[in-house]
């Protein structure tokens, strides 16, 4: 059985026919799905456009030596490009629904979506379609036109632009209501799409993480001994960047108040000199250079092997990979966070701050450093989250609701066909 992706991901071109290059966490992705869908008997086949443009972090692959197939179909940046490639594009997606027996869409796309065309095709050969959102904001924002110098242009494509976004909404909101399953993969999307919901639809809690970034068993137990040795310092990890934004200071300074009243810990820095000079500058001024401990960038796994709690005291923002991937190496974080908004969770192992708030940052750090045992649960408990949340345990779970929905398909052709039944 064929599961075809319809996506808006370009790949980029290789110097070889049978290779195409993917930005590495999509693959990490598709590899996960691809083997997910494997195990219920489905074949994957991506469609996407095909880019000569090269960024970071991309990675060139046979697909077949990953699993799945690779279909160009025609790109378009602008909406210009859509309107002029449209038909060939839609000329395209039939022929591929056509020998699918599932189809899967997202609301991703510039300026316009391309399940806009793929899905009513799907809806019109009565394909199962499988909707995912990811992105707690699936709708486009209407931002304002600058760029164009003309007030009147301005106003012209304002005006087009609020217009393709309200069609874009409203077409994203009937396709989740209609569409045989519905995933999301962040909790908000549940409040976005409450007028949609029923049974159709799944909320499936995930983390930027794969099942290799967890903690090997064998690794585990010699980790969480290591915890509850009252006799060896906890070392806190504070990683890159260490700007003034990144609060490296608020980190130096709880770090300080629990020095001062004896907590046997140590702080390790990972960075480039230049960016680590300011800190240890002030940390000789406290007396705390001979408690630091310094890592290179490219010994960022070497400094996590070490440690024992991830701080993130980011004054203007986050990024949940580096420390769900902590979480999943065996690390307990402590990290700002706006406490009221609707942020990812990091489960049980992680401890919350007010961000900014540096009194909850030292106690937060001083109760790790005293309370072995509590930190050793938190270890233990952080990772069986991750572990229910990783990138293939989601491809998993969604691949289960696949094969039911595809019993349910055939169970209902059958009904309607007492022949095929037969």
């Amino acid at each position: 059985m064929n599961y075809l992706l319809v996506n808006h991901i370009p790949a980029r071109r290789s110097g070889k026919a049978d290779r195409i290059g993917l930005p590495r966490p999509w693959l990490d992705d598709l590899a996960a799905q691809t083997s997910a869908l494997r195990q219920i008997g489905m074949r994957l086949v991506v469609a996407t456009p095909v880019s000569d443009t090269l960024e970071d972090d991309v990675a060139f692959v046979a697909p077949s030596d990953v699993g799945f197939e690779h279909i160009e179909v025609p790109g378009y940046s602008s909406a210009r490009e859509f309107l002029m490639t449209r038909h060939n594009l839609a000329g395209e997606f039939a022929r591929l629904i056509d020998v699918a027996d599932v189809v899967q869409f997202d609301h991703g796309g510039h300026p316009i979506t391309p399940a806009s065309l793929a899905d009513p095709i799907a809806v019109a050969r009565h394909k199962p379609r499988v909707w995912v959102f990811g992105d707690p904001e699936p709708f486009p924002r209407n931002d304002l036109v600058d760029q164009a110098r003309n007030l009147a242009r301005q106003v012209a494509k304002r005006i087009v632009g609020k217009h393709l976004h309200l069609r874009t909404e409203s077409f994203l909101r009937q396709a989740a209501r209609s569409a045989e399953l519905l995933i999301a993969h962040h909790a908000g999307l549940q409040q976005t799409f409450s007028a949609e919901w029923g049974a159709h639809a799944h909320l499936i809690d995930r983390l930027d993480v794969n099942d290799s970034d967890l903690i090997p068993g064998h690794d585990l137990t010699p980790r969480h001994a290591r915890v509850l040795d009252n006799a060896r310092p906890i070392r806190f990890l504070c990683l890159p960047p260490l700007s003034a934004a990144s609060g490296a200071d608020h980190v130096l300074q709880a770090f300080h108040r629990i020095i001062k009243l004896r907590a046997n810990a140590r702080l390790i820095l990972c960075g480039e000199s230049v960016d680590l000079d300011p800190l240890l500058q002030a940390a000789t001024a406290l007396n705390l250079r001979p408690a630091i401990e310094i890592f290179k960038p490219e010994q960022r796994d070497l400094a996590i092997q070490h440690a024992d709690v991830i701080i993130d005291a980011a004054l203007l923002g986050h990024a949940e990979r580096p420390l769900a991937r902590a979480i999943a190496a065996g690390l307990a974080p402590i990290a700002y966070r706006e406490l009221a908004s609707t942020e990812p969770a990091l489960g049980p192992g992680a401890v919350l701050i007010l961000r900014g708030d540096i009194n909850p940052l030292a106690d937060a750090m001083l109760q790790a450093a005293l309370d072995r045992s509590a930190l050793a649960s938190r270890l233990l408990n952080g990772i069986a989250f991750v572990k229910q949340r990783t990138i293939d345990a989601s491809h998993h779970r969604r691949a289960r609701l696949i094969a039911n929905l595809i019993r349910q398909v055939s169970s209902h052709s059958s009904h309607h066909n007492p022949a095929q039944a037969r």
